[in-house]
């Protein structure tokens, strides 16, 4: 056991925990929670196997769980996590059950030497980005539409007419070496900015490198929110055909929103980013040892309408994210 709280237990989840995982889920989400794989026990089972996923529950007495979070890779070569998956059961909220989960997500980032983690929080209501900010969450960025209007929380606001948006928040766990990030001079002092609050140290470039070689990249589609990525590993001399091309079989399957994870460790990043912007691409978030613990820029085009006055932040810091991210997206449109 690792925390116990009044009647609560805290654990780390347990493969026979996975039947009463699901029972949880389904009493806040019913079947519309987008990470379909939460449903299913043995894929839950080879996350929890192969290492992917950490995760923490709260348990009643009777081993109930009313509670969920987890610390999830989304491949070998990501090295900062996303916390996620977090929820509590309807009936048992108002006892900081949230924050006692990330509390211990905190540790466990700790435990496992992690540089740090990010997560996407919802902004039909402020209470998620509450707990990761006290988490010691800091603001990097924002997904417009990133997540269907079919998603219901169970006690929430649902907004049924338009796609909501994520705030990202990066939590620092440890003091990580400085790092050469080259980026446009449009978006310099924005990712000075971020990087200031996050404390990390950053030397930044906006000199305009070719890329040399052959640009390496992959793309995956999810269905259930009708978004798709593309991950840039290398950035090459064909990079302005290959992304055109990938994009133009993405846009094919008439998404939602189109993501790109762009290494910004990569000399040519800055001149890529300007080939993305001519493109109708804009700033998504700052993504910080992302990948081979290199910082990523997530950029962003969407293809659907959304509804800003929906978009509710905690604090300033995401007021002001949310401001400049819509401010990009208009600039480049």
């Amino acid at each position: 056991m690792m925390n116990q709280e009044n009647q609560f237990q805290f654990n780390y989840l347990q493969i026979e925990d996975i039947p009463k995982l699901i029972e949880c889920v389904r009493r806040c989400y019913g079947e519309s929670y987008p990470f379909k794989q939460i449903y299913s026990p043995s894929a839950l089972e080879e996350l929890v196997l192969n290492q992917l996923m950490h995760s923490v529950v709260c348990k009643d007495a009777n081993q109930n769980v009313l509670g969920h979070g987890a610390l999830t890779f989304s491949g070998e070569e990501n090295s900062s996590p996303e916390l996620g998956k977090l929820f509590v059961d309807p009936d048992h909220r108002g006892h900081h059950i949230a924050d006692l989960l990330a509390s211990e997500l905190v540790n466990l980032s700790s435990n496992l030497s992690l540089p740090g983690f990010w997560s996407e929080c919802v902004t039909n209501h402020p209470y998620s980005q509450d707990v990761v900010i006290a988490a010691g969450g800091v603001e990097v960025g924002l997904l417009l539409g990133d997540l269907p209007a079919t998603l219901k929380m169970q006690g929430e606001n649902n907004f049924s007419d338009s796609r909501m948006s994520l705030l990202t928040y990066y939590v620092p766990s440890a003091n990580a070496k400085p790092s050469n990030i080259f980026i446009p001079e449009s978006q310099a002092n924005h990712i000075k900015s971020l990087a200031s609050h996050a404390n990390q140290a950053r030397h930044i470039s906006t000199e305009l490198f070719s890329g040399s070689g052959q640009t390496k990249l992959s793309s995956n589609i999810d269905l259930a929110t009708l978004d798709a990525c593309i991950q840039i590993t290398s950035i090459g001399s064909d990079f302005s055909s290959m992304i055109q091309s990938e994009i133009d079989t993405l846009e094919k399957q008439q998404l939602a929103s189109i993501y790109i994870d762009l290494p910004i460790g990569d000399k040519a990043a800055a001149t890529a980013y300007l080939t993305l912007e001519k493109l109708g691409f804009f700033f998504g978030s700052w993504l910080p040892h992302f990948w081979k613990n290199q910082d990523v820029l997530r950029m962003q085009k969407i293809y659907t309408q959304i509804n800003e006055s929906e978009i509710i932040c905690a604090r300033g810091q995401g007021a002001r994210m949310k401001d400049y991210v819509i401010t990009e997206m208009k600039r480049v449109s």
